[in-house]
């Protein structure tokens, strides 16, 4: 069921299912809880699963100020969690989401029992990204976010998914159009001034999770396994099949990585 609280004044909004072992799945750029909507449904059987909406996502808002620096969306999360009486809790991110559950692991380690990284890393924006960041605000604030998202979102896919999920790749268009051209920019200067967390997660012991897509046109492969080796008590998956959206390209695989990584977390607490 959906549920809905606030902090400091700014809604919030998140999916909570099942009972058991806390897990959070964290939702990337453009997307809401809904990305993760059947992997949740189906992880609820024997956890208690929330997957929130990030702020300027969905039903919960920004900042007082229009921000969504990584620091506050962890503490909406947390505030989310609070809310369901929730001490410690698995995390798990895709892309933007990866960004968030490791500012979580930052500012409150002891309530982590286990962090995942789904499409998504510890490294912060070189210069070149910074810059891309950049022109990507610029784009969305002088043409609006219809014409960032329909060349944005396709490309999130394995080119040879496209085709066969043209439907649903249509269908998260629109959704996330319905997001304000104020949520993309605070989101993505976000994204930007965000710090690198790679020298978090390899002093961390807690059990990882890294998945990659072999088609991904965001975060090569090749990145992906460099920082992977990096990190003790690591999980490391390959999806020969997926891009970016493991979620939607593999839904099934996604489950089960996500389920054995679970009785990792388990065995290591």
């Amino acid at each position: 069921m959906l549920k809905k609280s606030s902090f400091k004044n700014v809604p919030l909004n998140w999916l909570s299912l099942g009972e058991g072992t806390a897990v959070v799945l964290l939702h990337g750029f453009t997307e809401t809880h809904e990305a993760w909507q059947a992997t949740a449904t189906a992880l609820a059987t024997r956890y208690k699963v929330l997957a929130p909406d990030l702020p300027g996502s969905g039903g919960t808002g920004l900042a007082g100020d229009s921000s969504a620096d990584m620091p506050f969306m962890a503490d909406c999360v947390w505030a989310m969690l609070a809310a369901e009486n929730i001490d410690k809790a698995v995390l798990v991110g895709h892309s933007m989401g990866g960004y968030v559950a490791l500012e979580m692991l930052a500012q409150q380690p002891e309530r982590v029992l286990g962090i995942g990284l789904v499409h998504s890393h510890p490294l912060g924006d070189d210069e070149g990204k910074k810059v891309n960041r950049d022109r990507t605000v610029a784009l969305i604030e002088s043409r609006g976010s219809k014409h960032f998202l329909h060349g944005f979102i396709p490309n999130l896919f394995a080119e040879d998914n496209r085709k066969r999920l043209a439907r649903l790749i249509a269908k998260l268009e629109t959704q996330a159009a319905e997001q304000s051209v104020l949520a993309y920019v605070a989101q993505t200067k976000g994204m930007r001034n965000r710090p690198e967390r790679l020298t978090l997660l390899q002093s961390s012991v807690l059990p990882k999770l890294v998945v990659l897509g072999s088609g991904d046109p965001i975060l090569p492969q090749s990145v992906g396994l460099s920082f992977a080796a990096q990190l003790d008590n690591c999980q490391l998956e390959l999806l020969p099949e997926a891009g970016h959206m493991g979620m939607y390209e593999c839904p099934e695989k996604m489950v089960e990585i996500l389920r054995e990584f679970l009785i990792f977390v388990a065995l290591k607490n």
